[in-house]
C-alpha cells in the first residue's frame, strides 16, 4: 500500500523542463533492456539440459522371487499389464538404487502399447520430474490425453496440478472439478486429496467454488471396491490408512488375507512371492516388509532384520537404504533433544552412505555447512539434489539444493552461473508439493524480483513466497510470509 501512495505522490508533483519526457525515455528503455533478458524458464531449462542423467539401474539379474521375474518376462514380451505391474514392485519394494527412474521407463513402454492409465502416470512423472527429466507441457498433454480416454488416475492427477498451480495455469475451479471425476472413477488419490482439503493448501481452498460437485462415495468406500478390481494402488491405501486388525469378509474373500478373521502371515508371504500383488500390498507399508518378500534372508525376522536391511542397501535396495536412512535422522534428532534411545543405535548416516546411498552421502556434506566446495564435495550434494526423483519418499536432500544453489548464485566455490542457481534453488523450494525449504523458496523469489541477468517476475516471487508460507508452521515468524504480506497476500 505504502508503494501505491508514494506513486501517486511523485505523479502529482509538477513536471520539471523536460524532466518527464527523460523519465518516460528513461523507463521505456529499461523495460526494453527488461524484455530482452532470458527468463527463468529459459535459464532452469539450458542447466536441466546441460545435466547428464544416468540411466536406470537395471532388475537384479539372480535372487528376485517369481512375482518379479514373472512381471519381467512378460514386461520384455510386450505385456502391457505386466509391465505397470513389475512398475508397482520396483517402486514399492525399492528393488534397485533408481526405482523411480526404471518405474517411469516401464510407464512409457506400457502408453506405448496403448495401456492408457500407464500414460496418465508417465504424464505425472514428466510433470514433476519423477523418474524422468522434467517436462511439464508434455506431462499436462499426456494427462489431458489420459483424462480424456477416460482414466481416472490421470484426471485426478491433472485435478491435483490446476489447484496447486506451481507447474501449470492456476484454475482450482477446474481442478476440483476433476479431482471428484478422478475419484468418482476409482482413483482413491483423488478422493484422499478431496477429503483432506487442508492438504491441498490453504492458497487453494481460500478460491474454492462453494457449488463444486462432491464426490459420490468416500475414500475408503472408493478404496474398497476399486481395491477388490485389482487395483493395486487402492490395496496400498487400505493398508497405510485403515487401523488394523481390519476384518472385512469382502476383502479376505478377494484375496487381501490381512483382512481375514485370522491373519495368515506365512500364506500371505507365500502368496505375494509366487504373483498375488495384492498380498504383497501390505508387505510394502512395513519398514521390514518388502525385503523380507524379496527373501532377503533374515529380514522376515526382527531379531536379524538389521542386518538384512544392510545387506539390501548394500545391494541396491532404495527401500533398504531409505528405512536406515530415516532410522539414522531419528536417532540423531533423538540425541539432540536428550531423548533416550530407541532400541539398538542403527546404523549412522555416515554409515549408511558407505553403503552407497547418495541421499545419506548428501544429507552428511549438507550437515557440514562451514566446509569448502571441493570437487569431492561438490559431487556429493549433486547427486543428492537431482533434476529427476530417482525413489519414492526421497526426491531429493532439499539443504544439499539451497546450498548448491546459493553457491552458483555467488560463485563460491564454483563458477558463478544464474541459471544452475535459479534451478537448484527451486528444487530445493519445490522438490515436494506440501513441503519446502523455506530459505531456497526466499531465495529464488529474491531473484525473480532483483531481475539481475533474468527477466523480473513480481507474480511468480509472490507464489513462491506464499507457498513457502503456507508449508510453514508459525507463519507470522518467517520471511517467506512476512515477503508474501509485503506483496499484498496475507493470511
Amino acid at each position: 500500500m505504502r508503494r501505491a501512495v508514494l506513486f501517486v505522490t511523485l505523479a502529482t508533483l509538477p513536471c520539471g523542463c523536460g524532466t518527464a519526457a527523460k523519465n518516460d525515455a528513461s523507463a521505456s528503455a529499461s523495460s526494453t533492456e527488461e524484455t530482452q533478458l532470458p527468463s527463468a524458464d529459459e535459464l532452469m531449462a539450458a542447466a536441466r539440459r546441460a545435466e547428464v542423467l544416468e540411466p536406470p539401474s537395471p532388475l537384479p539379474t539372480s535372487g528376485m522371487p517369481a512375482v518379479v521375474t514373472d512381471r519381467d518376462t512378460r514386461c520384455r514380451a510386450g505385456d502391457g499389464l505386466a509391465c505397470t505391474d513389475l512398475e508397482w514392485l520396483v517402486t514399492s519394494f525399492g528393488i534397485t538404487r533408481t526405482p523411480e527412474r526404471l518405474a517411469a521407463e516401464l510407464s512409457r513402454v506400457a502408453c506405448e502399447r496403448d495401456l492408457i492409465p500407464a500414460c496418465g502416470r508417465y504424464g505425472a512423472a514428466l510433470m514433476r520430474g519423477i523418474g524422468v527429466p522434467q517436462d511439464v507441457e508434455a506431462g499436462a498433454r499426456e494427462l489431458e490425453r489420459a483424462c480424456a480416454a477416460g482414466d481416472p488416475g490421470g484426471c485426478g492427477a491433472l485435478g491435483l496440478e490446476l489447484v496447486y498451480g506451481k507447474r501449470v495455469h492456476h484454475d482450482p475451479k477446474r481442478g476440483f472439478v476433476l479431482l471428484v471425476q478422478g475419484c468418482d472413477g476409482g482413483a482413491v488419490s483423488a478422493c484422499d486429496a478431496l477429503e483432506h482439503r487442508p492438504w491441498v493448501g490453504r492458497y487453494a481452498t481460500e478460491v474454492r467454488d462453494p457449488d463444486e460437485p462432491k464426490p459420490k462415495q468416500s475414500a475408503k468406500e472408493v478404496a474398497k471396491r476399486s481395491c477388490i478390481d485389482g487395483r493395486i494402488e487402492a490395496c496400498d491405501f487400505l493398508v497405510q490408512t485403515l487401523q488394523f486388525p481390519l476384518v472385512d469378509p469382502d476383502l479376505c474373500h478377494a484375496g487381501l488375507y490381512f483382512s481375514c478373521p485370522t491373519s495368515d502371515e506365512p500364506r500371505r508371504l507365500r502368496a505375494c512371492r509366487e504373483g498375488d500383488l495384492r498380498a504383497c500390498s501390505p508387505m510394502s507399508a512395513s519398514e521390514r516388509g518388502p525385503l523380507c518378500a524379496l527373501g532377503f534372508g533374515g529380514a522376515c525376522d526382527y531379531d536379524t532384520e538389521g542386518d538384512a536391511l544392510e545387506r539390501g542397501c548394500r545391494a541396491g535396495a532404495a527401500f533398504a537404504c531409505r528405512v536406515l536412512r530415516n532410522r539414522a535422522e531419528r536417532a540423531a534428532r533423538r540425541k539432540q533433544e536428550g531423548s533416550p534411545a530407541e532400541g539398538p543405535a542403527p546404523p549412522t548416516l555416515a554409515a549408511v552412505c558407505v553403503m552407497g546411498d547418495d541421499l545419506a552421502c548428501g544429507a552428511v556434506e549438507a550437515a557440514n555447512t562451514d566446509v569448502p566446495m571441493s570437487d569431492a564435495r561438490l559431487a556429493r550434494l549433486t547427486r543428492a539434489c537431482p533434476d529427476v526423483e530417482i525413489a519414492e519418499e526421497a526426491p531429493v536432500v532439499l539443504a544439499a539444493c539451497r546450498i548448491l544453489g546459493l553457491a552458483y548464485r555467488d560463485g563460491a566455490g564454483v563458477t558463478k552461473d544464474l541459471g544452475k542457481a535459479l534451478e537448484l534453488l527451486r528444487r530445493g523450494c519445490w522438490a515436494h508439493q506440501r513441503y519446502a525449504d523455506e530459505p531456497s523458496c526466499v531465495a529464488f523469489g529474491d531473484l525473480l524480483r532483483a531481475g539481475v541477468g533474468v527477466r523480473p517476475d513480481g507474480d511468480r516471487a509472490r507464489l513462491t513466497y506464499v507457498s513457502a508460507c503456507n508449508a510453514s508452521e508459525s507463519s507470522d515468524l518467517t520471511p517467506s510470509c512476512a515477503l508474501a504480506r509485503e506483496l499484498g497476500v496475507g493470511r
